[in-house]
């Protein structure tokens, strides 16, 4: 379920704890929604015929919102 190669330093330290100290592994409810919002989309595609190809995929949100992804002006810029 979990890709070992991918996981944060963070979530490692936080899977022995999973049982004692934790009920469940850390999530954030921002992760929670965005995964919601995918599933829904997949669901969507599928009711409606459109291909969705089955897989492993992964959202990387720091790639998705770097500064090189902004298709706004930046706010100096738009008032000079």
């Amino acid at each position: 379920m979990v890709d070992a190669d991918r996981i944060s330093p963070e979530l490692a330290a936080a899977f022995p704890e999973i049982g004692r100290t934790l009920s469940s592994w850390p999530q954030l409810a921002s992760d929670v929604a965005l995964g919601g919002a995918l599933v829904a989309e997949a669901a969507r595609r599928i009711l409606l015929g459109v291909p969705c190809e089955s897989g492993r995929f992964y959202i990387d949100l720091e790639a998705l919102i770097a500064p090189e992804h902004n298709t706004v002006a930046p706010l100096e810029s738009a008032f000079a």
